[in-house]
């Protein structure tokens, strides 16, 4: 980066600092690379969900400039693991995000961090950005594209008939919970089972 900086006629314009241009070529790639994994990647993607677009943009943007603009008090990897600590208490409170998304959700935070924190060689820098962006292209394409689990919404539910939570009886548990919520049910996990109240907690996946 200093040297691609350095090669660079800025000193002939006052407004235009070193800074300035480091701020703007980071910049310039943290965009270029969000831009292909959400509109490339995720967008025609089996399942996706277009309202997220929007989201994934403004937060990778958001946590760069956050991330670049504090860099100058030397709490770079602190701040870091501090955005991380954030968004594992911190959840959209609109409805459930579905594994896919909360995925994409993480990747955009990380590469926004990385861009805007970044203190590698330019090359080791792009390589690690083309990795990324090769690695979530071949999962997304070629390992996990007929996986529909992936697309599912979950949410946990008290259950009241004991008699239908026995293995044996799955088929008929998935039916009596789409017949009496409506949702699309394709998958229930069992959790604690309180026998003096006759109750269960289950996970439900479901289509939307």
């Amino acid at each position: 980066m200093d040297f691609l900086l350095s090669s660079l006629p800025f000193s002939d314009y006052p407004l235009i600092t070193k800074s300035l241009l480091e701020l703007i070529i980071r910049f310039g790639i943290d965009f270029v690379l969000i831009y292909f994994i959400v509109m490339v990647i995720y967008r025609p993607s089996k399942g996706a969900d277009v309202a997220y677009q929007f989201t994934f943009f403004t937060l990778n943007i958001l946590i760069f400039f956050i991330c670049y603009f504090m860099a100058s008090t030397e709490l770079e990897l602190g701040m870091a693991f501090g955005l991380f600590a954030l968004f594992s208490i911190f959840r959209y409170r609109t409805g459930s995000l579905a594994i896919k998304e909360m995925t994409y959700l993480f990747a955009v935070v990380c590469i926004g961090v990385i861009n805007a924190l970044s203190k590698m060689s330019l090359v080791e820098w792009l390589f690690a950005d083309v990795m990324l962006l090769v690695t979530i292209f071949a999962l997304e394409r070629y390992f996990f594209r007929n996986m529909d689990y992936l697309d599912l919404q979950n949410s946990k539910l008290i259950y009241d008939r004991l008699d239908l939570v026995a293995p044996e009886k799955r088929e008929e548990l998935i039916a009596d919970i789409r017949e009496r919520t409506g949702l699309d049910v394709e998958k229930v996990t069992v959790g604690t089972i309180d026998v003096r109240n006759e109750t269960v907690n289950l996970q439900v996946y479901y289509k939307t």
